[in-house]
């Protein structure tokens, strides 16, 4: 099962919640200090950021769910040619 939701639902939470937020705000951060200095807007760096991260958390649940890995393959290359300025 996924750590993440073991760390967030239930008894985790009351436990965990506020490491697992830094961490999922440390990414974030992260990944839109990068775009930033892509030559990205901050405004449209985070969002960019966020959606990147759902995107890959929810294809780590489903490629796992359905036993395929390619699932997981192709997010992370949508999420690659996302936050690649061109």
């Amino acid at each position: 099962a996924c750590i993440l939701c073991a760390f967030t639902l239930g008894d985790g939470r009351s436990l965990f919640s506020r490491q697992v937020k830094k961490m999922f705000t440390v990414v974030i951060d992260e990944l839109t200090h990068l775009l930033v200095r892509q030559g990205l807007a901050e405004a449209e760096a985070r969002p960019r950021a966020e959606d990147a991260l759902v995107k890959l958390q929810g294809a780590v649940v489903m490629s796992r769910a359905m036993k395929d890995g390619a699932i997981f393959e192709r997010a992370l290359e949508s999420i690659r040619k996302e936050l690649t300025l061109s």
